[in-house]
């Protein structure tokens, strides 16, 4: 799908989604843009990254987002959008089918902000680095009812939602940190230098970078209290885990007792007490006592 919205006398938005062959077709044909900008800039495998062509000045930013997989899990992971600045046009790529990024191309389509095209990309990305906030917010609701949970019985259940939750902000972690690291090049690239950088240019700029920055920083700081909570888990787990090991083997060595006095007169060979009327009473009270020696045997070690 492909959706052009006049900006200004200068700029074009075209938004594409769910692009079919015939889309394809058409951004080759009638925007002249090359096949191999058109795989790169939709290939949900690629990494964060900002290029461009001194041949047909085409200026290609990818930037990562977020993606939910599962809500009821709270499960995320990044995905990539592409946004490609080619002569009068800005191409927004939405193929992870972001509802977000969706959004907010609507809303720029709608309000059709008279801004340069830099400095409308700029915006773009500070809406998207925000985009990690409200996310990041409902992660530390789910740690701290997490961290409650050490106080009680641990679920299996809870073990999975901490993997999961590790699992989200690693992954928005290196995500954010690969989009800080293009943010940071730009003013290095032709995005910028083609250009007379206003202080309208520059400030977005500048906004666009703290602001990565600091969700790094958020996702850094959450991602840290999280595998502190983890690494509690696993000591918790492993501490219960050993006292039933202990458990079980201090009750195993106390029945081999019984198992070897009972086996020994099972035998038909002659053995002390044997001939006796009352001799089970005597081979219990010996079970009994040999029973308790051993305890008190563990306990004295500090076995018990």
């Amino acid at each position: 799908m492909i959706q052009t919205t006049v900006l200004t006398d200068n700029l074009n938005l075209v938004a594409t989604k769910h692009l079919d062959a015939d889309d394809l077709q058409e951004l080759q044909n009638t925007y002249q843009i090359k096949p191999d900008i058109i795989k790169y800039v939709t290939d949900l495998d690629e990494n964060p990254n900002y290029d461009y062509d001194p041949l047909s000045h085409t200026q290609l930013l990818i930037i990562q987002i977020p993606n939910l997989l599962k809500a009821k899990d709270l499960q995320y992971d990044t995905q990539p959008i592409g946004l490609l600045l080619f002569q009068d046009n800005l191409f927004t790529f939405n193929q992870s089918n972001s509802l977000f990024f969706e959004q907010l191309i609507q809303q720029v389509a709608t309000n059709k902000p008279q801004l340069e095209p830099q400095q409308l990309i700029l915006n773009i990305i500070l809406k998207l680095m925000d985009s990690f906030v409200p996310i990041i917010h409902k992660f530390t609701q789910k740690r701290n009812q997490l961290a409650q949970a050490l106080r009680q019985k641990i679920k299996n259940t809870d073990l999975i939602s901490l993997s999961f939750l590790q699992q989200s902000l690693s992954l928005f972690y290196s995500g954010i940190a690969l989009d800080v690291s293009v943010i940071k090049h730009l003013p290095q690239t032709q995005f910028v230098k083609h250009i007379a950088a206003t202080k309208t240019i520059n400030a977005a700029l500048i906004d666009a970078l703290v602001e990565g920055q600091q969700v790094q920083q958020m996702v850094e700081t959450e991602l840290g209290v999280v595998e502190q909570i983890s690494n509690t888990f696993n000591v918790i787990a492993n501490n219960n885990l050993n006292s039933t090991m202990k458990l079980l083997t201090v009750w195993s060595l106390t029945l081999t007792i019984p198992t070897v006095i009972t086996g020994f007169y099972g035998m038909n060979v002659d053995l002390p007490f044997s001939k006796m009327h009352s001799a089970w009473l005597i081979i219990i009270l010996i079970i009994v006592l040999s029973s308790i020696w051993l305890l008190l045997l563990l306990k004295h070690h500090k076995k018990l």
